[in-house]
């Protein structure tokens, strides 16, 4: 349920609000979000918990510091919206190729004293490379009680886990198993890999034909218009590529 509260209205019930979630879009490049907040503070009712999502892509809005902002306010968690690193970043954020600035505000929001925690969709797209993400963060989660949390791409369904066939899926867990990664988090990975896949699995073969051809003329399109390519940027796919874009 959606509704749409005139500012005058809302500004008058915020002194008795105690949590806000902040979501998209993108919240941090909504003037919305900074009018928001500067009268939470203004009225001095910042004893409250506030949780955002974000794609990373801003820790600066404008001359307004983000972490500096919300530092004001008593428990806040940040869930940074990761879903790869690199051409992977760039691929599955509709061709935008800032994985840099990304990366440079992942750090930022690590250094701050604020909740941070990871949320990552996965698709059969970036579910071996998301053991490279992880590889990359977890040591120092550990640490500092980052938390990593998955999010299953249901549609389109084309991208949907389910969609690779159990040899696929059984060399991802492999790979999975046999990663450096701690034990905490290569259970937490493995078995929500595991999981999904059996609670999305295409057993239907005409099902599954449509489904490949779903995915063919989606990426042959996508790859032209942004010029990208989809063997280079998930290499670890290219036989099962070849395989499905053939049928």
């Amino acid at each position: 349920m959606e509704a749409n509260i005139p500012w005058e209205q809302l500004r008058k019930d915020l002194p008795y609000v105690r949590f806000i979630r902040l979501a998209g879009g993108e919240p941090l490049m909504m003037p919305g979000t900074y009018q928001l907040l500067d009268e939470l503070i203004k009225i001095k009712n910042t004893n409250i918990k506030i949780s955002v999502n974000t794609n990373g892509s801003f820790s600066k809005y404008g001359d307004r510091d983000i972490v500096k902002l919300l530092s004001n306010f008593k428990d806040v968690s940040l869930s940074l919206s990761i879903d790869g690193m690199e051409d992977v970043h760039g691929y599955l954020r509709s061709g935008k190729n800032d994985w840099e600035k990304v990366e440079k505000n992942i750090q930022v929001y690590l250094k701050s004293n604020l909740q941070i925690n990871f949320l990552s969709s996965i698709s059969w797209l970036n579910c071996l490379h998301i053991i490279k993400l992880l590889k990359k963060y977890t040591s120092f989660a550990e640490s500092h009680g980052v938390k990593f949390n998955f999010n299953p791409v249901y549609w389109p369904k084309h991208m949907n886990i389910g969609l690779l066939e159990q040899s696929d899926i059984d060399n991802v867990l492999l790979e999975i198993k046999n990663s450096n990664l701690s034990e905490k988090f290569k259970n937490q990975y493995y078995d929500f890999i595991k999981t999904l896949y059996e609670a999305t699995k295409i057993t239907d073969s005409n099902e599954k034909k449509r489904m490949y051809t779903e995915f063919s003329h989606y990426t042959a399109i996508l790859d032209k218009t942004r010029n990208q390519n989809f063997v280079k940027t998930f290499p670890e796919w290219e036989l099962f590529y070849n395989k499905i874009t053939k049928n």
